[in-house]
């Protein structure tokens, strides 16, 4: 049976083919290190103490984890897996820095700081939740900090509602996610990452409210799974036969989604609706494959998204599109980077579907955040992208309200 270290290496060599061999070697060296020093010397330790500092190399390899699904680069990943040899005692900041060097030791320490600003503040009321969140923006030396603190909350988060915590810490966990850590992953455009820390935190505050939630859905779900996919089969054929996209195009991905059950209870409460009337519960996702000579053909990209939105409205031109549903955040993207075309479809016997058109490159974006190409794939590199990160926060996401392709609701 393979130990927990070489259990998590063999998830993380699973995990992070995304980084460049060399890279990965140094990620491997760091985690190895990691290792060593939390479980190399445990005969000497009681049980407990044992069982202590493998929790600690578990919750690392988590936090990892979570930073590999975001595609994190590889000194990122190792200040996950070498803060818990700082938080156990067998490693202080310069011995970070001696066992990976200058940039991880700087990122462990603004994580550690990043930490410790919300136990200054004697309530997490909406006010200070919001001054937490500027000062991590605008007082971290390496912005990479704050999506390992992200990462590091979101397993805290998924532990607290894992069993055999007190209920009122559940809440005061899952409360600070939804004030403090939720709104930073909506800036950033972390799609993923959002809908888990809001989902969860609303399980944990309103259990009645979200299963009632998610027992509409289900019900809902199981009447309109055929007509969901018959119109998903129309809408390949009709992408399939747009001259355009045979053109420019290699494949087409499209699936289909619920809405989170918070984003749904967040609407009904906002704009005063029941939830029969909440138009986005269900969505079909097209993902557009470029050819690999198109992909960084800005023009390309956009007419991409408006054909594929003209062949899938045509092959479904018996479903009706509501006034004002039509948003065109392709041509006008959010502050994030976001870009993807909305709309909303309402079938003869009722059911709304959301449409979202996007291509692969706008989809990394979606799930990774509007700083995935400077932060994630390589590091960042220059101060230039250091700035627009730290600027994601503060930005307005404003809704491109926009008419359909010639002006026309259909």
């Amino acid at each position: 049976a393979r130990t927990a270290w070489e259990q998590a290496c063999v998830t993380l060599l699973a995990n992070t083919r995304y980084l460049e061999d060399d890279c990965r070697i140094r990620l491997f060296a760091h985690v190895k290190t990691s290792g060593q020093l939390l479980l190399g010397h445990q005969s000497h330790l009681s049980q407990e103490e044992s069982k202590e500092l493998l929790d600690e190399f578990m919750n690392g390899a988590a936090v990892g984890g979570i930073l590999a699904g975001m595609q994190a680069d590889a000194d990122t990943l190792s200040a996950a897996f070498l803060l818990p040899c700082i938080r156990a005692g067998v490693l202080d900041e310069e011995g970070v820095g001696r066992e990976a060097g200058p940039v991880v030791q700087s990122l462990v320490e603004d994580v550690q700081w990043l930490g410790s600003l919300k136990d200054k503040f004697y309530a997490v009321d909406d006010d200070s939740a919001r001054i937490v969140r500027e000062y991590m923006m605008s007082a971290a030396r390496d912005h990479r900090a704050v999506l390992v603190r992200l990462a590091s909350s979101l397993h805290g988060l998924r532990q607290a509602r894992g069993g055999g915590t007190p209920l009122y810490e559940q809440h005061l966990v899952a409360l600070e996610s939804l004030q403090v850590y939720s709104p930073l992953a909506h800036a950033l455009g972390l799609g993923k990452v959002l809908w888990e820390f809001e989902d969860e935190s609303f399980r944990a505050l309103f259990p009645e409210s979200y299963s009632s939630i998610e027992d509409w859905q289900a019900s809902l779900w199981h009447e309109s799974e055929a007509m969901m996919e018959q119109a998903k089969d129309s809408a390949l054929r009709s992408l399939n036969d747009n001259a355009f996209l045979k053109d420019h195009a290699v494949r087409f991905s499209i699936s289909s989604r619920k809405k989170s059950a918070f984003s749904t209870f967040k609407k009904m409460f906002r704009s005063h609706k029941r939830r029969e009337q909440v138009l986005d519960v269900f969505a079909m996702r097209v993902v557009i494959g470029l050819k690999a000579e198109h992909r960084a053909n800005q023009t390309v990209q956009v007419q991409s998204c408006l054909e594929a939105y003209g062949a899938v409205r045509e092959t479904l031109s018996n479903w009706e599109e509501p006034r004002g549903r039509f948003k065109d955040y392709v041509t006008k993207p959010k502050a994030n980077g976001y870009q993807s075309i909305h709309t909303t479809l309402e079938h003869p016997s009722g059911l709304p579907l959301e449409i979202q058109l996007r291509t692969e490159d706008m989809h990394v974006i979606a799930e990774f955040g509007g700083a995935s190409h400077d932060l994630y794939k390589g590091g960042i590199q220059s101060a230039s992208a250091v700035k627009r990160f730290a600027e994601l926060i503060r930005k307005d996401n404003t809704e491109a309200l926009a008419l359909p392709p010639g002006g026309r609701i259909r």
